[in-house]
């Protein structure tokens, strides 16, 4: 990856499932040792990529401002965090009913990663089924994401949604939804705001 990014100089790489400094440094250090080869064999200074972390293990909620000087950029991997953090396996349909995006827990634990990784100014997106879903693509911009990224086939019905709303209306949302001890009462937030402006049809 290092050798094919000397002629286009923008290659990322991010790793999976992190849960501790120690893989990032790892990592890192072998990234260092085969850029060194590299400039060796090569003879003159190539690039290091950026260099990213997902954010799926909730126990990354009480390391975040060890790993945060390590990385360049963070992507919340919503369907594993979620699971993980509400201890539901969402493809067991006698559990799965369990496996909510507006559940307290969850909207508390993703406004605390966008807030705190935008205070020290790196990038954050959320992928999987939250950022492509209409209304989960509402809260998330109520917590302060300002990127997602989804199946192509997503893309269009986002758009609609996200044109058509408010960001400062959001915001204030979010922030009543932090206070909010129900699911069904975050969710209502979203579901009534969708419904004044026209959206809920759309978007169900």
């Amino acid at each position: 990856m290092l050798r094919a990014n000397i002629s286009y100089n923008n290659l990322d790489i991010m790793i999976p499932m992190v849960s501790r400094v120690e893989e990032i440094e790892e990592i890192k250090n072998i990234l260092s040792k085969v850029k060194l080869e590299l400039e060796t064999e090569l003879n003159h200074e190539i690039p290091m990529p950026r260099f990213g972390v997902m954010i799926e293990v909730p126990s990354i909620s009480y390391i975040l401002e060890d790993i945060i000087p390590y990385v360049d950029f963070f992507s919340v991997g919503s369907n594993d965090l979620i699971q993980y953090l509400l201890a539901v396996d969402r493809s067991n349909h006698k559990v799965s009913k369990f496996y909510d995006p507006f559940h307290p827990a969850v909207v508390r634990c993703l406004y605390y990663f966008a807030s705190t990784i935008n205070k020290k100014n790196k990038d954050i997106v959320v992928c999987g089924e939250m950022a492509g879903n209409p209304l989960c693509s509402m809260l998330l911009l109520s917590l302060g994401y300002k990127k997602l990224s989804m199946n192509y086939k997503e893309i269009a019905r986002v758009k609609y949604t996200l044109r058509r709303v408010s960001v400062e209306k959001l915001e204030l949302l979010g922030k009543e939804a932090l206070h909010l001890k129900y699911a069904k009462d975050i969710r209502s937030l979203y579901e009534n705001y969708a419904n004044e402006q026209g959206l809920l049809k759309d978007i169900e």
